[in-house]
């Protein structure tokens, strides 16, 4: 299965649309609501309606519960095949490089899993047997980026083959702008069957829109890039798009929509990455909100510390309970 991205599009999640009963929709999103508890909800805004321009007005998607989740074939970590692996395409600076270094941090604390950073792969303009690039419609230009590289292309032609083995995801990372068919541009492509995904971070700095530089520039782009790689990994370890609440998981129709998602995932997403990869939950917030906090991301630390709290809370009471029973 392969999916297209504008920030985030699953093209069989659009498909599905067509399918959707309003009556079994709104069961299922109140027997999920029910299902989480006012202690988990808080924090979290619950969806509203769509409205145009939206990704859910737009793409209309079926709700999905934790049960509907388990019960669907997906990728998980083996113990053969449970590393993160990053792989660099074209050239990267030395600002990106530790963008890079930074992502692959943020991916093991978020899932808990290690993560690596293969050797660079060259990317070449000049291969006319791969058609790997085109030139963008002067229209569409933006400063000096005047060249695309075809997604299909960089999965089919490069990441496909070369899958390592001890990967549960591979991701490929561009800072090439990239589109795909007749699609002016796209912020990635994921192939779910091979594990594979190749994505751009081009647009999430203002050089690309000719913006000038702000003090916050770097937190700004490290944000999006968090988003769009747990976002993407989130997907390949079968995750659809959220509808319940503000999260992550949303669908985003543009970059204004993505920058209003928040950088974690909800309940229901969460409980549901929880579980496919089986690890400690209270031990993967702690690391998640030392990262944030150590890369000045302080909103996003001060929401980790808050959720901390409550589950600490919620254990403590558990425990408590478990003693009285005895």
């Amino acid at each position: 299965m392969r999916s297209i991205l504008l920030l985030a599009f699953v093209a069989h999640m659009a498909c599905c649309a067509e399918h959707l009963n309003p009556s079994d929709e709104d069961a299922t999103k109140a027997r999920v609501y029910a299902s989480v508890s006012p202690a988990e909800e808080k924090g979290f805004s619950r969806m509203l309606p769509p409205k145009s321009g939206e990704w859910l007005f737009t793409y209309p998607e079926p709700a999905q519960s934790f049960e509907q989740y388990t019960a669907t074939k997906h990728i998980r970590p083996t113990q053969d095949r449970r590393t993160i692996v990053i792989q660099p395409l074209g050239k990267m600076d030395a600002e990106k490089t530790k963008l890079l270094e930074d992502l692959r941090e943020y991916a093991e604390v978020f899932f808990q899993l290690p993560a690596r950073i293969e050797k660079t792969m060259e990317l070449k303009l000049d291969d006319p047997n791969k058609q790997l690039t085109r030139k963008v419609p002067f229209p569409l230009r933006r400063g000096e980026y005047d060249t695309q590289y075809n997604a299909d292309r960089l999965l089919d032609s490069l990441l496909i083959k070369r899958v390592p083995r001890d990967a549960a995801v591979y991701l490929g990372i561009t800072m090439e702008d990239i589109y795909s068919g007749d699609l002016h541009y796209v912020f990635g492509l994921g192939d779910m069957q091979n594990r594979v995904g190749v994505y751009s971070l081009c647009r999430y700095f203002p050089e690309f829109w000719n913006q000038k530089r702000r003090n916050d520039a770097d937190v700004t782009a490290l944000r999006r890039s968090c988003k769009v790689l747990n976002h993407e990994t989130g997907h390949m370890f079968g995750l659809p798009h959220c509808v319940f609440y503000k999260c992550s998981m949303n669908g985003s129709i543009s970059l204004y929509e993505t920058d209003a998602a928040p950088v974690h995932f909800c309940p229901v997403c969460q409980k549901k990455l929880l579980w496919t990869l089986g690890c400690d939950s209270e031990k993967r917030l702690e690391s998640v909100q030392a990262f944030y906090a150590k890369h000045g991301m302080n909103e996003e630390a001060a929401f980790m510390e808050s959720s901390l709290a409550t589950l600490r809370k919620s254990n403590n009471e558990k425990r408590l309970r478990s003693v009285r029973d005895e």
